[in-house]
């Protein structure tokens, strides 16, 4: 009887993701690294919040357009004197493939570096599912064992912070902010008006 397999390591459940957790989203052209930080004191009720430190773009994207997906006028993906155009394609795709690897490299590298200036020991990846094929290898290699990873295969490089954050959470990946609530009621000493506190 075949064995079961067993599921890939996710690391902690969603609700046991401390704050000091970081998240890479990426696809072909892009990486944006954000941490999960509690929410100013003046700010109540948004809760903990997603806040992006940094941003890397594929510094081969001119290449790519330039040389690989451009229409020459000759035809598109055409062989010299109209033939097949299998190696043409399998050509560019071969190229490709080479220059998204070692984005996901430079992507690795960086967040092993990232990781380790935040002291973070926690990673959420969101990558678009090719570039999770190239990264996942390049993240084993840089990053320390004890690092927990959850993934998510989907590119989800427009959203902003805030829709980034309610989409993991979601997703399960980060704990789901609570819902503002009825404060208590506080008297201010200093007002006769009384006040009423959201709590956290």
């Amino acid at each position: 009887m075949a064995g079961i397999a067993k599921p890939r390591r996710q690391g902690n459940p969603a609700h046991m993701i401390g704050s000091k957790c970081c998240v890479l989203v990426a696809d072909g052209t892009r990486a944006r690294f954000l941490t999960r930080e509690p929410a100013h004191f003046s700010e109540p009720k948004s809760g903990p919040q997603l806040v992006e430190k940094k941003n890397l773009i594929n510094p081969n994207l001119d290449i790519r357009g330039r040389d690989l997906w451009s229409d020459p006028k000759t035809g598109r993906g055409r062989a010299a004197g109209g033939g097949p155009s299998h190696g043409y394609d399998d050509h560019r795709e071969q190229h490709a493939d080479e220059f998204e690897r070692r984005f996901a490299k430079k992507i690795a590298e960086d967040t092993a570096l990232f990781l380790h200036a935040c002291r973070h020991e926690q990673l959420v990846i969101a990558a678009q599912k090719r570039m999770l094929g190239f990264l996942r290898p390049e993240l084993k290699r840089c990053l320390k064992e004890q690092v927990q990873v959850r993934e998510l295969a989907k590119d989800v490089t427009k959203l902003n912070p805030t829709e980034l954050y309610n989409h993991l959470a979601h997703r399960n990946l980060l704990p789901r902010r609570r819902q503002p609530q009825p404060g208590v009621v506080l008297d201010n000493p200093h007002r006769k008006k009384r006040q009423v506190i959201a709590k956290i």
